[in-house]
């Protein structure tokens, strides 16, 4: 499994893919948001190394981070839940995104490194220890 420094993890998966960085370029008119989402995604494919999921598989296996948000009396104020789903007896929608992972292992890794920069980028807080994450 590759890995990534924790303090430049964007940087390194820039690295790892022959990328420049664009969220360094002053030139791009991009939002907060965009940029974020922009190194999110170039981490996760860094850390996936090469693989990308069937748009068709039933069969196929991915793994998507999701976790709760706890306030200061630990009861839970909102949730990532980063898939698509469904089952029998049942339909809902939740959150498509490009954030998918080959293995458990991999999701566990984007965490460890990406838990301050996701809680600041879709929370838009810094109190990324009150984050639990699972997979």
């Amino acid at each position: 499994m590759i890995k990534l420094s924790k303090e430049k993890p964007y940087e390194d998966a820039c690295k790892i893919l022959g990328l420049h960085p664009v969220a360094n370029y002053k030139s791009y008119k991009l939002t907060d948001e965009t940029r974020n989402f922009i190194k999110l995604e170039t981490i996760a494919k860094a850390l996936n190394e090469g693989w990308k999921p069937t748009t068709m598989d039933p069969r196929e296996v991915r793994y998507y981070v999701w976790g709760w948000n706890y306030t200061d009396n630990r009861k839970p104020s909102g949730l990532i839940y980063l898939c698509s789903s469904s089952a029998l007896g049942r339909a809902g929608a939740h959150v498509g995104t490009s954030l998918e992972f080959k293995d458990k292992d991999t999701a566990k890794e984007f965490v460890r490194i990406c838990k301050p920069m996701i809680v600041k980028y879709l929370f838009g807080r810094d109190n990324h220890e009150d984050f639990k994450f699972d997979f």
